[in-house]
C-alpha cells in the first residue's frame, strides 16, 4: 500500500484547511478575462452570442502547493502551455461514457 495518500481538490485554494499535509493541489479558476468579455458583450447589446468557455489559455489552472517538487511543477507547466498553444489535444468528456472511453483507449 501507499505510504502517503493524496488529496486533490476540484474547485479553488483550500490549503488553509489542510491540517494533516494531504492537499497536493486543485483546479484553481480566474474568472475575469470571461467577466471581462461578458461585460463588453452587454454593452454592445451582443451578449449571449457565444458560449464562454474557460481554459488553460484564459483562466484555468493548477495550485502548486509546497508539496509539488519543481521539476514535477515544471512539467505541469509545460503541459498546460502546450494544452493552451493547442499542440497537446484534450478531448472533451462530457458523459461517463466518454470518459471511461477515454480512460481505457490504447495509445
Amino acid at each position: 500500500g501507499a505510504e502517503k495518500v493524496w488529496f486533490i481538490d476540484v474547485i479553488g485554494d483550500k490549503s488553509s484547511l489542510d491540517e494533516r499535509g494531504i492537499y497536493l493541489s486543485s483546479v484553481v479558476w480566474d474568472l475575469s478575462s470571461l467577466a471581462t468579455l461578458a461585460i463588453k458583450q452587454v454593452e454592445q447589446g451582443a451578449f449571449g452570442s457565444e458560449t464562454y468557455w474557460l481554459n488553460t489559455e484564459n483562466g484555468i489552472g493548477l495550485l502548486r502547493t509546497q508539496w509539488i517538487p519543481g521539476d514535477v511543477w515544471a512539467a505541469v507547466e509545460e503541459a498546460a502551455a502546450g494544452i493552451a498553444a493547442g499542440d497537446i489535444d484534450v478531448p472533451l468528456t462530457a458523459t461517463g461514457a466518454e470518459v471511461k472511453d477515454f480512460l481505457n483507449r490504447d495509445e
